[in-house]
């Protein structure tokens, strides 16, 4: 079920509407209105955004909107990335003769962010969309259901980073340093600039392939740092990590087909 006879996208022209993003320590605070806008003690930057109306489903989940504008420092942070912390946003509404008279329209946490055009298009949804979270979050696999350096796997992400200097070609990254490691050792891994990560899909030799490449202000000569990746296997566990008997939690052994389901040969 959709509402828009109230708060809808087409009211916002008449009515300074901000917007507060924050990711850890960064915030960001831009505004519809027309001009820069000086709001709880802050600097409201005035830029071309614009939000959906709002949507809740028929079963009373989460309630949704979607944000599109320029994309931002924090958001080019995050679009196809592995964000270090998720992004949080809070929308405002106020009068534009008394920004003190103003009310919560919205607050919630960006799902995921796409970007096209040098726009990006954000999905938020409010805090209700925990309720989604499949219970319970370990199921029975033969594989593992933790994330290598979570706090289930154990071990430190700090203990395998390879700090290196590469030539970046596109969605290559080139470093004498990767040939010293096995062929796949990164796969599935990340590099990481900062606060911005791109995803490893393969490794061969001195060269690793990016997911996404990283934007024009990362060039030939940069500084990286690069972890290895975990496919969840037990012989990956054992033999890359040296982690199966204290990080390792599946099931190698469970069958992986059922009889009763295919049949008996």
């Amino acid at each position: 079920m959709t509402y828009e006879s109230n708060l809808s996208a087409v009211e916002q022209a008449g009515l300074p509407e901000l917007y507060a993003f924050e990711s850890g320590t960064d915030h960001e605070r831009v505004t519809s209105w027309g001009r820069n806008l000086s709001f709880l003690g802050y600097r409201f930057q005035a830029v071309d955004i614009h939000r959906s109306g709002f949507s809740i489903d028929a079963d009373f989940g989460a309630v949704q909107v979607t944000i599109t504008a320029p994309i931002t420092d924090l958001m080019a942070a995050h679009i196809a990335n592995q964000p270090v912390e998720p992004i949080s946003v809070k929308i405002y509404r106020a009068l534009a003769d008394d920004l003190s008279d103003f009310v919560v329209i919205f607050a919630g946490q960006i799902r995921r962010i796409s970007a096209r055009n040098g726009v990006a298009s954000a999905v938020a949804t409010t805090k209700a969309a925990v309720l989604d979270v499949i219970i319970p979050r370990v199921v029975y696999q033969s594989y593992c259901n933790h994330m290598v350096f979570d706090s289930g796997c154990g071990l430190t992400q700090e203990d395998y980073q390879v700090e290196t200097t590469v030539d970046v070609d596109g969605s290559q990254m080139e470093s004498a340093d990767f040939a010293a490691f096995p062929d796949g050792y990164f796969t599935g891994g990340h590099v990481q600039i900062r606060n911005d990560m791109r995803m490893i899909t393969k490794h061969e030799g001195g060269t690793i392939n990016l997911h996404v490449p990283f934007d024009s202000r990362v060039a030939s000569g940069a500084s990286v740092k690069v972890f290895p990746g975990c496919d969840g296997s037990p012989s990956t566990c054992k033999n890359k990590f040296n982690n199966f008997e204290d990080g390792f939690q599946g099931c190698p052994y469970i069958p992986s087909k059922n009889q009763v389901v295919w049949g008996v040969a």
